[in-house]
């Protein structure tokens, strides 16, 4: 998610906001063509696990 610092809408909004760090928590998310959330990667410490499953989840989505 693009940083929405200093007011944290975005993370808000999407529920990725921690209050007690005062952060966003590290999420991908896969949106398809309607808008729908298909895929979360969450808490995972390697952004190329990011990487590789939000490509996955989007090679799918492209094979429907």
């Amino acid at each position: 998610m693009v940083s929405d610092f200093p007011k944290f809408e975005a993370a808000r909004a999407f529920g990725v906001f921690n209050e007690e760090t005062m952060g966003d928590t590290r999420v991908t998310f896969v949106i398809d063509k309607e808008g729908v959330i298909s895929h979360i990667v969450q808490d995972a410490q390697s952004m190329e696990q990011h990487a590789e499953e939000s490509l996955e989840a989007v090679k799918k989505l492209s094979a429907s």
